[in-house]
């Protein structure tokens, strides 16, 4: 039997500081499996031909971020029932068939649910930005039955209303946000001091962002000067939905609790 390592990748733009090949590595020594997972830079327009070669290439599963997970939508069939906002971060092959999921949600939900504590019951919700990481959450995020959840977008022709017909789901251009919000998700690359109009409403609520680089530092730095009750960066996600990605691909569900410790998480408050 062959111990041929299975190849994986994360594909995207300005992903050199991406953990994933770190998560997945740490994953794959719990069950003994033997892998490769690299990181596949592109730019935009090249994304379909980069998933092609990296199938021509053996390639077994791929994780999509940003700015790629709506063009990944439109390029699997079928989609998982699952699958809201137009929006894939998982691709695997069946039947030679390019197939797709979204684990961002279910994700972000175990990070705030099991590891931070979070109640979003009837709470008010803020998600700067509509793009692909920011819809494909929705649907988990209101498993968490919140009072109101709204996205806040700067471009017009990104107004994603028409795909969730729900009163409990608003989608506002930022000029037009009117708060108080209880937290505060930043999807965005977008920093507090650009977004003034947003900071008013920091004082007292708690505040995560989806990021987990140095723009999430900056955004969390910015947070608790103004007054936030707490904040974190969006590692804990990147955990839990890699785990569910890990589980898509090899039919395994790894332990993550050791991977919250040991990897750095920007935090205050919590």
């Amino acid at each position: 039997m062959s111990n041929a390592p299975l190849l994986f990748a994360v594909i995207g733009q300005s992903i050199s500081h991406s953990l994933s090949p770190t998560i997945h590595s740490h994953f794959a020594k719990q069950f003994d499996i033997n892998l490769i997972y690299k990181k596949i830079e592109v730019s935009k327009g090249q994304f379909e031909s980069a998933v092609q070669q990296f199938r021509d290439e053996k390639g077994y599963g791929l994780n999509i971020t940003s700015p790629f997970k709506k063009e990944a939508y439109t390029l699997c069939l079928p989609r998982s029932e699952a699958v809201n906002g137009k929006a894939i971060n998982t691709i695997y092959w069946k039947d030679n068939l390019c197939c797709g999921i979204n684990t961002d949600g279910p994700g972000l939900v175990q990070d705030l649910v099991s590891h931070l504590k979070w109640s979003l019951e009837n709470k008010s919700i803020l998600i700067l930005g509509n793009g692909g990481a920011a819809s494909g959450v929705l649907t988990s995020l209101q498993t968490l039955r919140p009072k109101l959840i709204t996205l806040a977008y700067r471009n017009p022709s990104n107004d994603m209303s028409n795909l969730f017909i729900d009163p409990k789901i608003k989608f506002i251009p930022y000029n037009q946000l009117q708060g108080p919000y209880d937290f505060i998700f930043n999807s965005t690359g977008q920093q507090l001091s650009n977004l003034p109009f947003v900071k008013k409403w920091v004082p007292l609520t708690r505040c995560y962002d989806f990021n987990y680089n140095v723009n999430a530092v900056q955004f969390l730095t910015e947070a608790k000067q103004a007054g936030a009750q707490c904040g974190v960066n969006g590692l804990g996600m990147l955990i839990e939905q890699a785990a569910l990605s890990f589980k898509q691909w090899h039919n395994l569900m790894p332990d993550t609790k050791r991977l919250h410790n040991l990897l750095n998480k920007d935090t205050f408050g919590i």
